[in-house]
């Protein structure tokens, strides 16, 4: 029987940069896992245990800065599995039952989806522990300013359809990671293409580089500051996170308003 205290370690474990919504990406740190993570455990364990959504604002010296999801049991209990998230100053007031949308959530699709799978793995390992996890290659191409080339929304995009994404896509089999980056970016003049980052969870192979002349097809470069108002694919968030705080690349975001 699944209860909220089993469910507890397995959500922690299943948090990451890449299910962080990305208002809060750039204060997201393995020190504070549920930073950014309410909306999409909320869901999740809406999925699993049922219930109602809750919803509150956040504030700061009497000002809202953002909203708090939580979540309330069929039997009336209130569990808020990220109530840790909050730091000196943050307080959280009202709390309004929210009807989940028929159609799946608006923002950060990929990261409920991404989050969802984790937790489920972990719950049921021997259901899928067989199956083979994608491959993928993604570029994080700035030009001179430091803005980043991004792909808007397309719902009909096999790597994170909906959401704001890096170039990118699937490594075929036996294909060098850098072989997929460099065919994703075919028609780009890009100086300085190399790897910066490997993850295995999923196997995630990112690259970055300097792109020379205006996007291709409908990519365009967008500025650091507005980033955090973009409802980026989890891989991309979790890319450009580990830029941020290596401070490897992306000239000016450690300086800039990525944050909530």
């Amino acid at each position: 029987m699944l209860t909220v205290e089993l469910l507890r370690p397995v959500f922690r474990a299943g948090w990451g940069p890449d299910t962080c919504d990305p208002h809060d990406l750039m204060a997201w740190r393995p020190s504070n896992p549920s930073r950014g993570q309410c909306g999409t455990t909320a869901l999740v364990l809406q999925d699993l245990l049922g219930g109602d959504l809750v919803l509150g604002q956040v504030h700061v010296d009497g000002r809202q800065v953002g909203y708090h999801w939580w979540n309330r049991l069929p039997d009336g209990t209130v569990v808020d599995l990220t109530a840790e998230q909050f730091l000196s100053g943050e307080t959280v007031t009202g709390a309004e039952i929210r009807q989940r949308p028929a159609d799946g959530p608006r923002r950060c699709q990929g990261q409920y989806a991404l989050l969802r799978h984790r937790v489920r793995t972990a719950l049921k390992p021997l259901q899928v522990r067989d199956i083979a996890p994608s491959r993928i290659a993604v570029a994080a191409l700035t030009d001179p300013t430091g803005a980043v080339l991004l792909l808007p929304p397309d719902a009909n995009r096999t790597v994170e359809p909906g959401q704001w994404a890096l170039p990118g896509g699937h490594v075929a089999p036996e294909e060098p990671p850098a072989e997929a980056a460099a065919r994703e970016l075919a028609g780009l003049v890009v100086r300085d293409l190399r790897a910066i980052w490997t993850d295995r969870r999923p196997d995630l192979h990112a690259f970055i580089g300097t792109a020379i002349g205006p996007g291709r097809g409908p990519a365009r470069f967008v500025q650091v500051a507005e980033l955090s108002d973009l409802n980026l694919g989890p891989t991309t968030a979790a890319v450009l996170h580990r830029l941020r705080v290596t401070k490897t690349a992306l000239q000016g975001i450690s300086e800039g308003p990525f944050h909530s």
